[in-house]
């Protein structure tokens, strides 16, 4: 099972919550069934594995090929994204784009992005232990379930071209019938 993670400065900026992420990983570990696990990370060539969280890591460093990216979405079971701080992550669009349920914080954009329990899981904001619980539970929905048909419909009909323009073209519509007070 591939629990796929990364951003630019994955490990370095505070804000994109990797030690969240370890610490939620080391809880799941230590509860058990992990032994099948595997974390993905780009974005980094190097940094904490298996002694410290308990499952096997692979550092993917920068991805450089466009094209790469996808194919690492799409090998991996769920997308993990601990950022304490973020608006409207491409990363969480890209995995729903993938076809891939996204673990998150409730907070900041993550919140109006994943629909809990559809298209991914939220975790109480900055909570180890809700992080542990929502990836846990992202991991055994997965087994033998086809998220990527949910995943990429919620993508294509909110942020795929032209679901935002045709969005938008709703709303003027609706604000140019109103009369003016």
């Amino acid at each position: 099972r591939f629990v796929f993670t990364g951003a630019v400065g994955a490990l370095n900026d505070e804000r994109k919550g990797f030690g969240l992420l370890v610490d939620a990983l080391r809880k799941c570990w230590s509860g058990g069934g992990t032994e099948k696990w595997r974390l993905l990370v780009f974005g980094a060539d190097a940094g904490p594995g298996l002694e410290t969280l308990g499952i096997p890591v692979t550092y993917c460093g920068t991805i450089k090929a466009e094209s790469d990216l996808p194919r690492i979405y799409q090998a991996s079971d769920v997308f993990a994204l601990t950022s304490i701080q973020d608006n409207l992550p491409n990363t969480a669009l890209e995995a729903m784009g993938c076809g891939k349920p996204v673990v998150a914080f409730r907070s900041s954009g993550l919140a109006g992005i994943i629909s809990d329990g559809r298209t991914g899981w939220l975790a109480t904001p900055f909570s180890t232990d809700s992080l542990a619980v929502a990836i846990r539970n992202a991991i055994e929905a997965t087994y033998g379930e086809d998220w990527s048909k949910v995943c990429r419909a919620e993508f294509e009909r909110n942020y795929a071209w032209p679901g935002p323009a045709k969005s938008y073209l709703n709303l003027y519509d609706e604000m140019l019938k109103k009369p003016l007070s």
